[in-house]
């Protein structure tokens, strides 16, 4: 067993300890993710956390746990992996369409958010067919077949993206076709339709205003939100339809993110965040916006469109993308996360060296793997002292999903002991079966 399939087990391990199981399904309880308030007296912003049971979704909830646990246990064979994954996906089956409380504001997940990949009931079908095949479970694919049906049923939707929108129902359908669902394709072709009609078409390419966009701003650009994972999804249906119109899409999305690159800081601007005190954009290079994402994004792109300015984009990703890595890594403490943290940059470089250095991206794979295990893994606090778990995306103990926590730690370790069967996450709805194609 290799020191990152040790440690990935660690981590399933830990989970399965602190998992909170009644009457077959499994959730955690976890400080929610800060945001920030006004305190009573108006001068300055609070970070507010909370203690709150995980939500049901693939992003942030038991749904991509259960993914985890699923995968891992294909390596493992432990037991309590199967059981957890399996408890861990009938609480998100169980509450697939809730409209989730939350700290902050109520998470429509189960209405408006239905649609969405990351955040979405759909999913969560997606997850539950993925957690059946791994674990063998007909029980829990005839489920995913369940849930799917029901989303399909209701062909109404309102935002774009691939975290709560119709992007991500694209990518998931598609997915579910190759398991033979029953009008998978056809709904992620009504999807990609949704799609080409609510483009908002300029001369500088194709954009969609969603959710965090404002009508009087430019929309947002990159992979979870934006234009690239738009780009990403279109590019499948067109491969599976061979429908020029979503080609079309593409291309009209790739334009309209490169017409907004600023070369001067080697990346695209974050539309939804404020502007800074010179007037130009904010920005942020991680997977959810910014360079890495979009590099991650082009990764998959360039070698079924074979533009050359796609290379230089990958290039500019990779610089941006590595002096964030490196100025992660000199910050004892920063967390390792996938959504905006080191697993995540890390894990975009390793796709973006796809195209790039495949040997390189390995090496700094396995490196920064290296690096985490030995201040973070299993022992770390024997040799440091005190407690030395893994930073997550809250302070005071681990946070456990899988794209914003531990599970997603425990996801990239795995990756880094198997890259040639395990898929990545940050792409939507990547089974082994199509990571085996690619």
């Amino acid at each position: 067993m290799s020191i990152y399939l040790e440690n990935a087990a660690a981590i399933a391990d830990q989970l399965c300890e602190d998992a909170h199981v009644a009457n077959g399904r499994a959730n955690w309880v976890s400080r929610s993710v800060p945001y920030a308030q006004r305190r009573p007296d108006g001068k300055s912003p609070d970070l507010l956390p909370a203690l709150e049971p995980l939500n049901p979704s693939f992003y942030s909830g038991t749904a991509g746990i259960a993914v985890f646990l699923a995968r891992l246990h294909q390596y493992t064979k432990d037991p309590r992996h199967a059981r957890m994954a399996k408890a861990a996906i009938r609480h998100s089956i169980e509450h697939a369409f809730d409209v989730v409380p939350a700290s902050e504001r109520p998470m429509p997940i189960g209405t408006s958010w239905q649609k969405g990949f990351y955040i979405g009931s759909m999913g969560i079908a997606w997850a539950t067919e993925e957690v059946g095949r791994a674990l063998g479970s007909d029980d829990i694919r005839r489920e995913g077949r369940s849930l799917f049906a029901r989303v399909a049923s209701e062909p109404s939707a309102t935002e774009f993206d691939l975290m709560f929108g119709v992007a991500g129902s694209v990518a998931a359908s598609l997915s579910l076709a190759e398991q033979g669902y029953q009008g998978a394709q056809e709904f992620a072709v009504a999807m990609g339709d949704w799609l080409l009609s609510n483009a908002r078409k300029e001369e500088q390419g194709w954009s969609w205003l969603g959710y965090g966009s404002s009508p009087n701003a430019p929309a947002l650009l990159g992979l979870s939100h934006g234009t690239s994972g738009v780009a990403v999804v279109m590019q499948r249906l067109y491969e599976a339809t061979k429908d020029e119109r979503y080609l079309e899409a593409v291309e009209q999305s790739i334009a309209y993110e490169r017409a907004k690159f600023d070369a001067q800081e080697g990346n695209w601007p974050h539309f939804g965040i404020p502007a800074q005190q010179d007037g130009r954009p904010g920005f942020f290079s991680t997977w959810c916006h910014g360079a890495p994402g979009v590099g991650l994004a082009r990764a998959f792109l360039y070698p079924r469109m074979r533009d050359a300015r796609m290379l230089d984009e990958i290039r500019d990703a990779w610089k941006n993308t590595v002096r964030s890595v490196e100025l992660d890594l000199e910050r004892p403490g920063r967390d390792f996360q996938y959504c905006h943290g080191v697993g995540g940059n890390t894990e975009c470089l390793w796709e973006m060296a796809s195209v790039l250095d495949p040997a390189k991206g390995a090496k700094l794979a396995r490196d920064v793997a290296q690096y985490g295990v030995e201040r973070y893994g299993k022992g770390a606090a024997g040799k440091w002292g005190g407690w030395a778990g893994w930073p997550t995306a809250v302070s005071h103990r681990y946070h456990p999903p899988l794209i914003t926590g531990l599970a997603g730690v425990g996801y990239f370790l795995l990756r880094v002991h198997d890259p040639a069967r395990v898929p990545t996450v940050l792409l939507p709805a990547v089974s082994m079966d199509y990571a085996a194609a690619r």
